[in-house]
């Protein structure tokens, strides 16, 4: 054979022989792959991390003032929900915070929703003293005081002028719960005593007296206001409506003799006045 054909094959021979890899490098292929793909994870981790809100505390806000308490949560980038209904405490002050879910102090992640429950105060009120005050004036203060008229009578009184407040029970200055019922007595202004020379019976002249009355805030939106009226010609209905409730009724009476007007709202009894 020639050195020109020997060339040849030795050249066709190299072509197809491929170097082999080190023993050691094999060995090691497979590590550097699962090393590969854990750094990848870990870089991913990492990133998804960064995405991620930051962490904050909430802040301890009981005994705060709710604006405050609203302004706090939100500088800790929190999000902040009023529980609809309150809760009476004798130590925290009405529209101050009792609680928070979470409490104060916990790390959480900022856009987290913190719920609070504020405070109606007291459960407790005092009777305020109304004595000669003019009726609308009574009302508004027994309002105030975060109590119900339920009962009013009228009667004689030598001094206290017509219309004007004589008495209300319980007694002012007594502490009772809040929406609790009280009478007031209203004066008819002095007794005057009528002379009939002949002896003869005097019939009962019609009396007449204004109710106004403010419906309970609770319970149904809407109800019927009755209003009966007894007197010595016997008892019935005078007055007949629906209205919405917190409305304020007026209504005109009248009756002979001893009268009593009972004020209905949704068949339950609001208000008893015998004049």
């Amino acid at each position: 054979m020639t050195k020109r054909g020997l060339g040849r094959d030795e050249d066709h021979r190299a072509a197809w022989e491929e170097p082999m890899p080190h023993p050691l490098v094999s060995c090691m292929m497979p590590g550097i792959a699962v090393l590969a793909i854990f750094a990848a994870i870990l870089l991913g981790f990492h990133f998804w991390q960064r995405t991620l809100p930051a962490d904050t505390t909430v802040p301890a806000l009981m005994g705060v003032k709710v604006e405050a308490a609203l302004d706090s949560l939100h500088n800790a980038g929190l999000n902040a929900e009023l529980m609809k209904a309150r809760q009476s405490s004798e130590e925290i002050p009405e529209d101050y915070v009792i609680s928070s879910n979470p409490d104060g102090g916990r790390h959480v992640k900022a856009g987290r929703l913190v719920r609070l429950l504020v405070s109606s105060g007291s459960a407790y009120t005092t009777v305020p003293d109304t004595r000669e005050l003019t009726q609308a004036n009574a009302r508004e203060r027994i309002r105030a005081a975060n109590l119900v008229v339920a009962r009013e009578e009228y009667a004689f009184h030598p001094s206290i002028p017509f219309d004007r407040i004589i008495s209300i029970t319980p007694k002012p200055g007594t502490r009772v719960e809040k929406l609790s019922a009280v009478k007031l007595v209203i004066s008819k202004g002095p007794e005057v005593k009528e002379e009939n020379p002949r002896g003869e019976a005097t019939v009962p002249e019609l009396a007449s007296t204004v109710i106004a009355v403010t419906l309970p805030a609770e319970g149904d939106p809407r109800g019927i206001v009755r209003i009966d009226v007894s007197d010595e010609r016997g008892s019935r209905t005078v007055y007949q409506k629906e209205h919405a409730a917190g409305e304020t009724v007026v209504q005109t009476v009248e009756g002979k003799g001893a009268v009593t007007a009972k004020v209905y709202y949704a068949n339950r009894l609001i208000l008893t006045r015998t004049f």
